[in-house]
């Protein structure tokens, strides 16, 4: 299905005010617990098109070490969409915290996973589990197999 992909990873898009923005790497995190986030480098890629959805949002975000403090200083308004393996789409309005991240495209946070997402994201976690256990299945029968002697 998605090879090593991550049950926690999605590709989507991200728009406001109808500019689009592919993205590939979309970490549906639970761990973060208040907001979600973009990355800086994409806004500001289409930042005179997305200008009217940026407004100044003074944070300070911690990290999952608990150690990392990290400063922000604007959030944009858009709509982000998925497009699951059956062919549904699922979009919804979201506010970004910007920032400059290495290799993630945008942060999902729990708030929206629940509001927008969540049967989305329920999918993701049963697909994944699937694949899991096929594999484990597949495995175990490679294991047991008894080469056959000729003579």
């Amino acid at each position: 299905n998605y090879g090593l992909r991550p049950a926690s990873m999605r590709e989507g898009e991200f728009s406001v005010n109808e500019v689009f923005e592919r993205m590939f790497t979309i970490l549906f995190d639970t761990g973060a617990l208040h907001r979600s986030y973009i990355n800086k480098d994409i806004v500001d890629k289409h930042r005179k098109e997305w200008e009217s959805k940026i407004r100044p949002f003074e944070a300070q975000v911690r990290l999952a070490d608990q150690k990392t403090v990290v400063k922000t200083t604007e959030i944009i308004r858009g709509v982000l969409s998925f497009v699951s393996d059956e062919g549904k789409e699922y979009k919804g309005e979201v506010d970004a915290i910007v920032w400059s991240m290495q290799g993630l495209d945008f942060i999902l946070g729990l708030p929206d996973i629940v509001r927008n997402f969540i049967t989305l994201f329920f999918m993701m976690l049963k697909d994944d589990r699937q694949e899991h256990f096929n594999g484990i299945s597949e495995r175990i029968e490679a294991e047991n197999v008894k080469p056959s002697v000729v003579s």
